[in-house]
């Protein structure tokens, strides 16, 4: 099992196998199990001078953990109209449906 789609096929950055399980397999991938739960944006200098932290949460572990650079997502560049335009799509239909309380 991997975490990230990027690891797939490369057996060191493993973090389970469900076929065969023994105490040394176990603990190596543990360790690369905790590596990309411990992984924190709030500890990238990068990260923690971004105004949209923690709306990402710092992109991609994966980048961040391998490179020491998490890479920001996409939408970041355009968060404004992202947000503009899901309103328009969602929010009249959310009044049709009854989910706001725009009377």
């Amino acid at each position: 099992m991997y975490k990230c789609w990027n690891d797939i096929g490369n057996i060191d950055r493993a973090v389970g196998n469900v076929a065969k399980l023994n105490e040394k397999t176990e603990e190596k991938m543990h360790a690369m199990n905790m590596d990309y739960i411990m992984w924190s944006p709030f500890e990238n200098e990068k990260c923690i001078e971004c105004e949209i932290l923690p709306i990402c949460m710092g992109g991609c572990p994966y980048n961040g953990l391998i490179n020491n650079d998490p890479k920001c997502e996409k939408w970041k560049f355009s968060l404004e109209q992202t947000i503009i335009s899901t309103y328009e799509q969602n929010g009249e239909m959310g009044c049709e449906k009854g989910c706001c309380n725009c009377g």
